[in-house]
């Protein structure tokens, strides 16, 4: 690996004492480049990092009264997982249904629900 020194290893700006962008600098490394990284870069991946973030699902276990038994964390990464992990709640609570859920962490709610 290649140590950048003081310059942040995506846009070369020099992260050292004086430069000003040296509070906020952070230790990084790409793969290839080891140094730091400065905080508009930071920034920069956390908002990539945001945009990017997978889709997560849930599962509610209903009884048989309707009324809601448990509600899972939106936790899993495609539907099927959470629907398998909802049948094993669902036959551990002896419910009388199960739905599965997609969580948008932007609107922080349900935005769609299948009942399985």
């Amino acid at each position: 690996m290649i140590n950048a020194g003081e310059q942040c290893i995506y846009c070369d700006q020099s992260v050292a004492w004086g430069s000003g962008l040296y509070v906020n600098r952070i230790p990084a490394d790409d793969g290839e480049r080891t140094g730091f990284m400065c905080g508009a870069c930071v920034d920069d991946a956390e908002k990539l990092a945001e945009e990017c973030k997978p889709e997560l699902f849930g599962f509610t276990v209903i009884d048989r009264d309707g009324g809601e038994m448990f509600s899972s964390e939106p936790e899993y990464e495609t539907g099927q997982e959470a629907q398998t992990a909802g049948e094993h709640s669902l036959c551990d609570l002896n419910g009388g249904s199960l739905e599965v859920w997609l969580w948008d962490d932007s609107l922080e709610d349900v935005t769609k629900t299948w009942e399985v």
